[in-house]
């Protein structure tokens, strides 16, 4: 069923004119066919149509003409329904019906039988057990009151309730539906960002994990952001966040629930007190330190740190070199592949999937570049080149990566961040933040200071928009300020000399 033919009480009593007391009272009488979905009550456009389509006039601005008060609704016909006989309602009155659909899957019949002496309304009212008796027993009345002048309902009766249960929608919990969507694929996501949201999806668990999506309601996910704000920083919040409304969203677009919860929803603001790292990039002081103990600590990873230090590549793109990319004589290495991790099938929210290591291309072409390397960055890989073929591993000598594991292939993410961990420990600097996506920053950065135009920069680092450029990598404090501004000021002392001059 198209959730399109859904609208909220609001809506549907902007577009009939009417207060929103008179629509939830037109629903309570079966004028209008609605639907209790996720805590709120919503109305078929159809119903809406129908009812528009009378040009009905409205009552005091209150309720419509020709249609119940706000009043239960008797589902008998008695003999007191009947209290002015057609001939005296009026000469050539015409009387009309209508047929609508009651939450509990009966049809009602109801007839304008005009006015008694003092002013109200009076009607006829029937509940059927189908449309189709009910359809029957309107013509039969109504030919019956008014002759041959009308032998069927002006009224197009509305879908019936039965098709607007919940049952017709998806009955798969929050966990299992968005298990289901995340294997089926989202866009063009690759399996390392259908992990991502596989994390930011888990953060609900706890919450709505269990819950049927068509009852999940609104107040779930305040309650459930209520915790996770003080639980996750504020990427994590934003994280899940978008996710979960990335999940109710496509379940909406499948027609797999009536309405979309997260529509009225803003991502909350994060709670948790974060330490932020003091110094996102590496001072030179910092680096000099981290070429002379890696050196000692492992040829392979003071080669890493000069390589990363002079490019700034990504950490993928490091795992992806190959010999064939290094140019000794132009001093250069060529980046058109990158290391990335692929994963298999989501089977629980709970924990990552099976994933191994693949070598794909860039993150986008714009990422294909070849970047100058530094004397010393020269000298290390030559050293390491070296090194390498002496090794007591064929797979290790004969590989075409720079950087392998011992039988040759691309070495996994995890044994690069053992062995930093493992480094840091030993020369007892942890609290440097060493991480080789640390490296990117300070490039990035210094670029920034070196007065670079941020085209330049761009193609160095091979992103396309300036705005992460200038958003995420560039990290610059008080004192790089200060040092990179030396000239400028220098200068404007120099005119200013003479001004000074009293």
């Amino acid at each position: 069923m198209n959730n399109s033919l859904l609208i909220s009480v609001p809506s549907a009593a902007k577009k009939l004119g009417v207060p929103k007391k008179a629509v939830l009272s037109m629903i309570n009488t079966g004028v209008l066919v609605g639907i209790a979905a996720a805590g709120d009550t919503y109305i078929t456009t159809q119903s809406i149509e129908s009812l528009a389509g009378q040009n009905s006039t409205v009552d005091s601005g209150q309720h419509p003409s020709g249609y119940p008060e706000p009043q239960e609704v008797s589902c008998l016909l008695t003999k007191d329904d009947v209290v002015v006989e057609p001939e005296k309602a009026g000469a050539g009155m015409i009387y009309k019906g209508y047929i609508s659909a009651l939450k509990d899957g009966r049809f009602m019949v109801q007839i304008d039988l005009g006015k008694t002496p003092d002013g109200k309304r009076k009607r006829e009212s029937k509940s059927s057990k189908s449309q189709k008796e009910a359809d029957a027993y309107l013509a039969k009345r109504l030919q019956e009151l008014n002759g041959v002048q009308v032998v069927s309902t002006p009224f197009v009766p509305a879908q019936p309730m039965a098709s607007l249960a919940l049952s017709q929608y998806t009955q798969l919990t929050f966990e299992e539906y968005a298990i289901e969507l995340l294997n089926s694929g989202v866009g063009k996501a690759t399996t390392r960002t259908i992990e991502n949201y596989r994390r930011g999806s888990k953060m609900m668990l706890p919450y709505i994990g269990s819950k049927k999506m068509v009852e999940i309601t609104e107040q779930d996910i305040k309650k459930a952001f209520e915790k996770i704000r003080y639980a996750y920083a504020k990427s994590g919040v934003r994280h899940s966040f978008n996710t979960t409304k990335l999940i109710f969203q496509t379940a909406l677009d499948n027609n797999d629930i009536p309405v979309d919860i997260m529509r009225r929803l803003r991502c909350p603001t994060s709670k948790k007190p974060v330490a932020k790292d003091k110094y996102p990039t590496f001072s030179d002081e910092d680096i000099d330190v981290l070429f002379q103990t890696s050196r000692k600590y492992s040829l392979e990873l003071y080669t890493i740190f000069a390589v990363l230090e002079c490019t700034g590549m990504r950490p993928g793109e490091l795992r992806a070199l190959e010999w064939d990319s290094f140019d000794p004589l132009q001093k250069t290495i060529r980046i058109q592949q990158a290391a990335t991790v692929q994963y298999e099938e989501i089977t629980t929210l709970k924990r990552q999937a099976k994933h191994r290591d693949i070598i794909s291309t860039p993150k986008s072409e714009y990422s294909v570049r070849t970047l100058r390397l530094s004397d010393l960055a020269v000298k290390a890989l030559q050293e390491w080149k070296q090194f390498v073929s002496r090794s007591r591993s064929a797979g290790k000598r004969n590989s075409q990566f720079i950087f392998s594991d011992k039988v040759g292939n691309v070495r996994s993410e995890s044994s690069y961040q053992s062995l930093i961990q493992r480094y840091r420990k030993q020369y007892h600097i942890e609290d440097m933040g060493i991480n080789l996506y640390k490296f990117r920053h300070t490039m990035c950065t210094r670029l920034i200071l070196s007065g670079q135009p941020i085209s330049v920069i761009q193609r160095i680092m091979g992103d396309n928009t300036p705005d992460i450029i200038m958003k995420i990598y560039t990290h610059v404090n008080d004192e790089m300020a200060m040092k990179a501004t030396e000239g400028f000021y220098d200068e404007l002392n120099r005119k200013n000399a003479n001004r000074m001059v009293v």
